[in-house]
């Protein structure tokens, strides 16, 4: 066990800063993000913890003025969260769903945790957000955990009929 001294002579971890400003999550915006499970552990099969993380993701939609679109992958998420007002709050939405979601897992399933962090991309205007939608919903099919997106059932949208979307998207792709 290290003693005082000892712990008062190490370097403090240091949390690697946000690479963008807090300012270009607000608004209007479009965001991708995915959050990895640490060991790569595979809470997503089950449709109990699913189920539990939508409502929970619900939760944030609501509370940031968002929509969203999800898919949970066995070891990881990819969530799109996008802004419907001036206000909305891509970022801080997904952060208090990390730790909503982590508190839950450490009351009903303690063996699994989120990694710190997460990856976020904002989909600019210039980007093809059809692009970024179809990717993820066919993410499960990539992984042959489904023969079609629609087959999977961890994949779904809050605040919009994906179904609609992705049979409206001007590419259909095989991915």
């Amino acid at each position: 066990m290290a003693t005082n001294q000892e712990s008062a002579n190490k370097e403090p971890i240091r949390e690697k800063k946000h690479r963008l400003p807090r300012e270009y999550y607000i608004g209007e915006v479009k965001t991708s993000f995915t959050a990895c499970i640490i060991d790569r552990k595979t809470p997503f099969t089950s449709p109990e913890i699913v189920n539990a993380f939508v409502k929970l993701l619900e939760f944030a939609v609501l509370k940031y003025t968002c929509m969203a679109i999800y898919t949970f992958m066995p070891d990881h998420a990819h969530i799109i969260f996008l802004g419907c007002q001036s206000d909305s709050d891509t970022y801080q939405a997904m952060v208090d769903f990390k730790q909503l979601t982590g508190f839950w897992f450490n009351a009903h399933h303690p063996e699994f945790r989120w990694q710190k962090g997460f990856h976020d991309h904002i989909i600019r205007e210039s980007e093809d957000f059809e692009e970024h939608v179809l990717y993820l919903v066919h993410n499960a099919v990539r992984k042959r955990l489904a023969d079609d997106w629609t087959e999977y059932p961890f994949t779904g949208a809050i605040g919009l009929d994906l179904q609609e979307f992705v049979a409206n998207s001007i590419r259909v792709r095989t991915y």
